[in-house]
């Protein structure tokens, strides 16, 4: 900041100058201007008199060449900067407009003497019109260097004096901070952790230092009070470990003795498994037996069901055939009463015609009253057939089912003795982890001896640790809650120590079930 008002200052200084610069150029340039025309006026006074006096036509020449300088150096100004003399320089650009027009009728209209009369009063007129320009440009410029001046030294004379409260400010920003600073790490040299810090410094180098070493303080503070109440913890939670160890050795003679125990009930258990096993194997084979010889009956099955279709075709044919054998005893019967008839008509010699129209008429009856019986029995036959070959095909179906429901057994025998097969596989693996276990419990056992005489060597640690730290001050807790509030995102706490819980202790009045979840 100190640093950011000497820089203003020094803009302020520059915009200062260059004010003054450019009004200055522009009151010179201005001046010089008026000086010009002074002089180009005069002399075209000089040339008004060659003129008059020769004749010369270069004379004219060199008037027009300053008429047409006067009149570009009357287009160069401004009116409006010349503030008061404005009016003034009106009048001469006025009064040099008409001395232009009228030069030559001057000239050509009145005698030498009185045309350089008349020429000379008009431009002592416009000459007296300079003078008061120039006057008055003179005076803006004196005014404005003095202006400038004063601006000026009132603004280095306030540049001074900023610099030397910048620099006394800076000064003690730097000493103070150094000096609490030095302060602190003192005290937390001499074990003193309550040192007060600000809640904020500024953001420099130096502001920097105090923010880090009030997080240092701080964190410092925090560690050894968590190291204090860590000392507790661990010295309560040795003797806790010391006391359950004790319990755990005890714990771990009960579960070896279980564990042998239980290793002699798997091995009952694996015996009854694998002899599950090969029972299922067996039953395994008798189904699959079981199963050949049913899908051998079904073959069976199937055979007679079509022997049985060929004879009730065959019962059907018979039956086409006594039809026809009735029709012709029908035929016959008609043919031998035609017979008869035409013996009858012959009287004596048809007797014996007749006589054998008789027998074969009775030969007729005989064999249509025994086609009827045939026809009979074989429509008995073929209802009959036709019923055992229902029965047949619904008995087909039947085993048909059977053969089915065998191959889902079949199926489920074999998911019963590979299940068998892996619960057996299973229990000699249980038994193999109780032997691993059985080891580990031994072990543990052994652990358990190193782990007390740990466990008391750091409750002895703990002690000392606890001692060493009580020789600091450190801050109290609400204040420490304030402190890591303060010290903002790179304060960054650490979390406390947590009490370790008796569980151990605790589970030493249970039973044995409980002593072994816990374990």
């Amino acid at each position: 900041m100190g640093f950011g008002t000497l820089l203003a200052f020094i803009v302020l200084l520059f915009a200062v100058n260059q004010y003054s610069y450019s009004t200055i150029k522009g009151s010179m340039a201005r001046t010089a201007t008026v000086n010009d025309l002074y002089d180009s006026n005069l002399a075209i006074a000089g040339v008004n008199k060659n003129y008059v006096t020769s004749r010369d036509p270069q004379a004219m020449n060199a008037y027009r060449e300053l008429q047409g300088r006067i009149a570009a150096m009357i287009d160069s100004v401004v009116p409006e900067d010349l503030q008061g003399d404005r009016q003034v320089w009106e009048k001469f650009v006025s009064q040099q407009q008409h001395y232009f027009k009228t030069h030559a009728e001057t000239l050509e209209k009145t005698a030498g003497a009185g045309a350089l009369e008349q020429l000379d009063a008009q431009q002592k007129l416009l000459l007296d019109d300079l003078n008061v320009v120039l006057a008055g440009e003179m005076d803006r410029l004196a005014a404005g260097l003095d202006r400038n001046n004063l601006i000026f030294s009132l603004v280095a004379l306030l540049a001074a004096i900023a610099g030397m409260l910048v620099m006394r400010a800076i000064s003690r920003s730097i000493t103070r901070p150094l000096a609490e600073a030095l302060a602190g790490i003192e005290a937390s040299g001499r074990g003193d952790m309550t040192t007060a810090f600000k809640e904020r410094y500024h953001r420099d180098d130096v502001g920097a230092l105090l923010t880090g070493l009030k997080s240092t303080a701080i964190n410092v503070s925090q560690m050894l009070g968590q190291i204090r109440s860590g000392a507790g913890s661990v010295a309560s939670a040795a003797s806790q470990i010391a006391a359950g160890n004790q319990d755990l050795s005890s714990r771990t003679e009960e579960q070896a003795s279980a564990l042998e125990q239980t290793a002699s009930a798997l091995g009952q258990l694996t015996a009854t498994v694998e002899n599950t096993a090969d029972n299922a194997r067996q039953v395994q084979r008798l189904v699959a037996e079981g199963g050949g010889i049913m899908q051998r009956n079904t073959a069976m099955m199937q055979k007679t069901t079509e022997q049985v279709q060929g004879i009730h075709q065959s019962a059907q044919k018979m039956s086409e055939i006594i039809n026809v054998i009735e029709a012709i005893a029908f035929q016959t019967n008609i043919l031998a009463l035609n017979a008869a008839v035409e013996a009858a008509r012959a009287g004596e010699q048809g007797k014996g015609f007749a006589v054998v129209a008789g027998e074969v008429r009775s030969l007729a009856q005989k064999s249509a009253t025994a086609a009827k019986d045939i026809k009979a029995l074989i429509d008995a036959s073929v209802t009959q057939a036709g019923t055992g070959r229902q029965l047949i095909e619904q008995t087909g179906a039947v085993i048909r089912e059977m053969v089915g429901n065998a191959g889902d057994v079949e199926r489920l025998i074999n998911d019963i003795a590979r299940a068998a097969h892996e619960q057996s596989d299973g229990i000699r693996q249980i038994n193999q982890a109780i032997g691993q276990i059985d080891t580990t419990t031994q072990q543990n056992a052994a652990l358990v001896e190193e782990s007390a005489s740990a466990a008391h060597a750091m409750s002895a640690q703990a002690a000392v640790m606890a001692e060493l730290v009580g020789e600091f001050k450190l801050r109290e807790r609400s204040g420490d809650a304030d402190a890591g509030r303060s010290a903002g995102p790179g304060a960054g706490r650490k979390p406390e120590l947590k009490r370790p819980q008796p569980a151990l202790i605790a589970a030493k009045t249970g039973g044995g079930d409980e002593n072994w979840s816990s374990f």
